[in-house]
């Protein structure tokens, strides 16, 4: 099965939702499933990692730290994500899409 995952956070980037992120995409993998998650990306991360089950695409550098990320540095990934999104559903036919926290929580305030 194809499922592409959505996440923000990915190891080394973030805390335990990144762990839980990863442990979901690693136990997929191992049952033979094809996993790609587009995330954020970070300075010190390669562009493009792949293993042979999973494929990782990071996207916008623009982060600074690797167990925080403020509002403002989500922005551009925010705003690339769905273009690269778009073109990985027209590249490929998933059946899962998994989107695990696409926006930092407390980033839109309720008034």
């Amino acid at each position: 099965m194809q499922i592409l995952k959505t996440s923000y956070e990915y190891p080394p980037l973030g805390g335990g939702g990144a762990k839980v992120v990863h442990g979901i995409a690693t136990r997929l993998a191992a049952r033979a499933h094809t996993v790609e998650l587009v995330t954020m990306g970070f300075a010190a991360c390669r562009r493009l990692k792949s293993t042979m089950a999973s494929m990782c695409r990071r996207i916008s550098k623009t982060r600074l730290r690797i167990s925080t990320c403020s509002f403002v540095e989500m922005i551009p990934y925010v705003m690339l994500a769905p273009w690269h999104l778009i073109k990985r559903c027209r590249a490929k036919r998933y059946v899962v899409n998994h989107t695990h926290f696409i926006f930092r929580a407390g980033s839109f305030p309720i008034f």
